[in-house]
C-alpha cells in the first residue's frame, strides 16, 4: 500500500506562467501607484497654525448657501474640478506703528510708537449658530 503512494514533487513554473505573474505584479504596482498619486493630489492636511479655505462648490449650511468651506486643523479631501484650496496663516503678525507730530487735546505735539499684534480669527462665519450668537448677546446684556 505504501508503494502505491506517489510522492508529490514540487514542479517549477513554466516560462509562460512566470511571465504572467510578472505582468500581474506590474499591473498591481501601477494601480497602487496611481491610487497613491490621486490621494496625494486631493487629500489636504491642515497644520495647527493655518486654515484651509475650499472655495468653488456651493453647499447649504443651515438656511444659507455658502460657496466655501473652512477647515482649521485636520484633513479633508478636495473635490477635483469643483473646488480650489487656499491656505491662510494664523500666526501673529507684529506691525510697527509710529505717529509723529500728533497734537494732544492741549495742543502739545507728541510722538507715539507702538507694536500692535494682529491675528486672523480662527472661527469661520458659518460655524457661529444662532443659539450661540443669541447667548453671547444675552451675556453682554447682563
Amino acid at each position: 500500500m505504501l508503494a502505491s503512494i506517489v510522492p508529490i514533487t514540487p514542479t517549477l513554473l513554466a516560462a509562460g506562467d512566470f511571465d504572467a505573474l510578472i505582468a500581474i505584479f506590474v499591473i498591481v504596482a501601477l494601480a497602487i501607484l496611481a491610487i497613491l498619486l490621486v490621494i496625494k493630489n486631493v487629500l489636504y492636511v491642515c497644520q495647527p497654525n493655518e486654515v484651509l479655505i475650499f472655495s468653488g462648490r456651493r453647499r447649504p449650511v443651515g438656511d444659507k448657501v455658502l460657496g466655501y468651506r473652512i477647515l482649521r486643523g485636520g484633513r479633508t479631501i478636495r473635490i477635483p474640478l469643483f473646488e480650489t484650496v487656499d491656505r491662510m496663516d494664523l500666526t501673529n503678525m507684529i506691525i510697527e506703528l509710529q505717529v509723529r507730530n500728533a497734537y494732544s487735546k492741549g495742543g502739545i505735539p507728541s510722538t507715539s510708537r507702538g507694536s500692535p499684534t494682529s491675528r486672523s480669527p480662527a472661527r469661520s462665519p458659518s460655524s457661529t449658530t444662532r443659539s450661540s450668537a443669541s447667548s453671547a448677546r444675552a451675556a453682554r446684556r447682563s
